[in-house]
């Protein structure tokens, strides 16, 4: 009964760190999509629902606040 106890444990504490480890890797991929867009000298975006291409380029002042690459 107590080596049954202590396998749940042990994967019950993998699944934990398994899980912990892929939550971190979804939030710091999708900071490197901001990270990346900040440090961008352009940005597409759109005015309305539907894809117009519209290309945003920033002047020099604004990639210097954005920080060094």
């Amino acid at each position: 009964m107590h080596y049954e106890q202590m396998l749940l444990g042990r994967a019950l504490t993998a699944g934990t760190i398994t899980a912990t480890a892929f939550i971190a890797l979804f939030i710091f991929s999708n900071w490197a999509y901001v990270r990346d867009r900040l440090l961008s000298a352009t940005v597409e975006y759109e005015e309305t629902g539907w894809y117009d291409g519209q290309v945003y380029v920033k002047d020099p002042e604004m990639l210097a606040r954005a920080g060094p690459r």
